[in-house]
């Protein structure tokens, strides 16, 4: 909420709140605020007047893509998992189109889904190894399983609070899995 406007842009805020995987009061909450959520976007749909609404998923993108369709803006969303997550799950029936990137994920939005793929910045795939500068940058292991592995780039972007665990989990068998082949 601060980065946006330090770098001059615009912030409009909606009042929302996560439901799946939270605990009862926290669900209770998010609930609760689905109403509210609608009136912000509401009043945000109408000062702003926007022709186009792309949603990308999460609790604070369902009310304004939502407000939008009943208002009859142009939706979409932007789908980069392999399986979408509940607001995108729940906003398709009301969305215009979906882009999604696999294939596979066309079977949650219909008609409505192309295939866009997920862009890569050119950077990222000339990106080069780094050797770590200090032990404590090393992954763990000997000195030559932390140099092999130094040449190893993993990307990891985005944050689903509900997979956190299961990502750390993965990302942990990788790393043993790679030391034991070495």
């Amino acid at each position: 909420a601060r980065v946006l406007p330090r770098e001059g842009f615009e912030l409009d805020l909606i009042r929302s709140g996560g439901i799946k995987g939270k605990n009862l009061l926290a669900s209770a909450r998010g609930a609760l605020l689905i109403p509210l959520g609608l009136a912000d976007a509401w009043h945000i749909l109408s000062a702003r007047r926007p022709h186009l609404v792309i949603g990308v998923g999460g609790y604070s993108s369902g009310p304004v893509v939502l407000a939008a369709a009943l208002r009859r803006v142009p939706t979409m969303l932007l789908e980069q998992n392999a399986v979408p997550g509940l607001t995108n799950r729940l906003l398709a029936s009301v969305v215009r189109a979906a882009a999604v990137t696999f294939e596979s994920t066309r079977q949650f939005f219909g008609d409505k889904a192309f295939v866009s793929g997920n862009p890569v910045r050119p950077e990222f795939l000339q990106a080069g190894a780094v050797e770590p500068t200090t032990r404590a940058e090393a992954p763990a292991g000997t000195a030559t399983a932390s140099r092999q592995l130094a040449a190893l780039n993993v990307l990891i972007f985005g944050r689903s609070e509900e997979h956190t665990s299961e990502l750390q989990s993965h990302l942990n068998l990788v790393c043993r899995l790679l030391l034991e082949k070495k």
